[in-house]
C-alpha cells in the first residue's frame, strides 16, 4: 500500500539540495508524492528507524546499506533494505590542521573519524594507505559527524579528517590544508543513495519519487535559478555566508567529475568500489555481488 505521506530519513547536509529544492518548488507534490523529512543523527539510528518503519525511505551512504546486510548487530527483517536510487559520489575531501601540511606529516598524528568502520572512514583509510600510511601509522580518534570533526580540527583535538560540504569550504576558510579530493584516488565511488525496504510500496511510487528528484536537480542546474537555489540551501543549513553558498553552488551542482548524478542512477562500478573497501577494511567475506543490494525499477 502506498503511504499517504512518505517519511524520508536524512542527515542534515548539503547533498540534500535536490530534495530541498523539490520540496520548496512543489515538484514532489506535483508528482503526487507528499514528503515529510526526518533528520537523523547517526547511521545506526537511520537504519534502525527504517527497519521499524519510522520512515519509508532513507538517503544514506551506500556503504550503510551494504553494512546492514554484512554486519549482524541489527535485527533485519526478511526483506533487507535495498538501494533504488543513486545520488552522488559523496563530495569527500581530506583536510588537515596547521600541524600537518602533507600526508607525510600525518605519521603519528591524530586522524578523526565518525566511526572507524563506516564507509567514509574506509575511504579515508584507503587514501592514507595509498599515500604510504597504513593502519597503525596514525592514531584513530572517533569524534563523530562532520560538524564535530570540523570543531575538533578548530579546537586542535585532531590533525586531519575527511569532510563533506559545506564543511570542506569552512575548513578552507579557517586556513586548513585541503590534502586531497577523494575522487582523485577513487574516481568511481558511490556516496549518497536512496534506499528502502522493498516490501514497503510499489515500484511505480519509487519511480515517481526518483523522477521528481531528477527534475529538481535539472532545476538546480539551470543557472537562472542560482539565487533561488542558494536561498533554499541557506534556509536549510542556516548558513548566512553568501560567498560560501555561491561557491558551494558552483562546485556541487556543476562538479566536472563525480558529484550529483543527473539521472539519479547507481553507478555499478562505483558501488563495486564501496563493496571492495568494506571487504578490505572490515575483513569480511560475506558481502556478495552488487545485485544483492539493488532494486531494479
Amino acid at each position: 500500500m502506498t503511504p499517504k505521506k512518505l517519511s524520508v530519513g536524512v542527515f542534515k547536509a548539503a547533498n540534500n539540495w535536490p530534495l530541498n529544492a523539490a520540496l520548496a518548488n512543489e515538484i514532489l507534490e506535483q508528482a503526487g508524492v507528499e514528503v515529510e523529512v526526518v533528520h537523523i543523527s547517526s547511521s545506526k539510528q537511520q537504519m534502525e528507524g527504517l527497519i521499524r518503519n519510522e520512515y519509508e525511505v532513507i538517503h544514506t551512504a551506500a556503504d550503510n546499506v551494504i553494512a546492514a546486510h554484512a554486519e549482524h548487530d541489527l535485527a533485519l527483517p526478511p526483506e533487507k533494505p535495498r538501494i533504488f536510487m543513486g545520488g552522488d559520489d559523496g563530495f569527500l575531501s581530506v583536510h588537515s590542521s596547521n600541524n600537518a601540511k602533507s600526508f607525510g606529516d600525518l605519521k603519528g598524528k591524530r586522524v578523526g573519524f565518525d566511526s572507524t568502520t563506516s564507509g567514509f572512514a574506509f575511504v579515508l583509510k584507503k587514501i592514507l594507505s595509498m599515500e604510504g600510511l597504513k593502519e597503525g601509522a596514525y592514531h584513530e580518534v572517533v569524534v563523530g559527524g562532520t560538524d564535530l570533526r570540523f570543531k575538533a580540527l578548530l579546537d586542535g583535538n585532531i590533525d586531519a579528517a575527511i569532510m563533506t560540504p559545506p564543511h570542506d569550504l569552512l575548513c578552507s576558510a579557517a586556513g586548513f590544508t585541503r590534502l586531497a579530493n577523494a575522487s582523485s584516488y577513487l574516481p568511481r565511488y558511490q556516496g549518497l543513495v536512496g534506499a528502502c525496504r522493498p516490501d514497503s510500496f510499489p515500484d511505480s511510487f519509487l519511480m515517481k519519487y526518483k523522477a521528481a528528484l531528477v527534475k529538481s536537480l535539472l532545476w538546480l542546474r539551470d543557472r537562472r535559478n542560482k539565487t533561488a537555489a542558494i536561498d533554499i540551501l541557506e534556509d536549510y543549513l542556516e548558513v548566512g555566508d553568501a560567498s560560501l553558498l555561491s561557491e558551494l553552488y558552483d562546485d556541487l551542482i556543476f562538479r566536472e567529475r563525480g558529484g550529483f548524478d543527473p539521472s539519479g542512477s547507481v553507478d555499478p562500478e562505483a558501488l563495486d568500489s564501496v563493496v571492495m573497501l568494506r571487504r578490505e577494511f572490515s575483513r569480511t567475506n560475506v558481502l556478495g555481488p552488487r545485485s544483492k543490494y539493488l532494486m531494479q525499477l
